[in-house]
């Protein structure tokens, strides 16, 4: 019976510390995420004040070009360290949303690669 204590509570001690031994790496997610359905609201011509409610404050203002903003978005994943990464630039005029320039993720189709621009007539 003792025996069997012992070798229950050495295998219990053997799988505690090689559970402890397994490093874990966690998602690391940085910039602002933007979803989808609120990318398709943005409009040309909306006001500063729309487009902050809309996608949040930006992630940066260019000191010297107050006009544009950027959002990034940068992610890696802790389980297979892909990572994926996203750009959304808007160009103002005045108040008023006049440039919208995208680049899509790396991991696009090819067709789609480049950035995506719309801007006002």
């Amino acid at each position: 019976m003792k025996k069997i204590l012992i070798i229950i509570l050495f295998i219990t001690g053997a799988s505690l510390l090689l559970n402890g031994c397994t490093i874990h790496k966690i998602d690391i997610p940085q910039g602002n995420i933007i979803a989808a359905e609120d990318r398709e609201k943005l409009e040309l011509g909306m006001s500063r004040q729309q487009v902050q409610f809309l996608l949040g404050t930006p992630l940066l203002i260019p000191p010297f070009r107050d006009n544009q903003w950027d959002f990034f978005y940068y992610f890696k994943s802790g389980t297979d360290g892909q990572q994926k990464q996203s750009r959304l630039t808007l160009i103002f005029d005045g108040d008023q949303l006049v440039t919208i320039k995208e680049t899509p993720e790396p991991d696009a189709e090819p067709d789609e690669q480049g950035p995506v621009i719309s801007e006002a007539p």
